[in-house]
């Protein structure tokens, strides 16, 4: 699958404004979906903390909060 059609498909899953914890962090640590990028390497979910995550890294999502 393109790496248009990844974000695409996870902007309806998981739309901006979404709050998720991600499996490595701290336990009171929350993430806020800011937006979804694609760029040459690769397609990204932004959070609004400034950091992101590979789309292709899903799996470190623990829980949609």
């Amino acid at each position: 699958m393109g790496k248009i059609s990844v974000v695409i498909a996870m902007i309806h899953k998981l739309p901006i404004g979404s709050r998720v914890q991600l499996e490595d962090d701290y336990p009171d640590t929350i993430h806020e979906i800011y937006g979804y990028t694609v760029n040459a390497d690769g397609a990204y979910m932004e959070f609004r903390d400034g950091t992101r995550l590979d789309l292709m890294n899903m799996g470190q999502i623990a829980e949609v909060v």
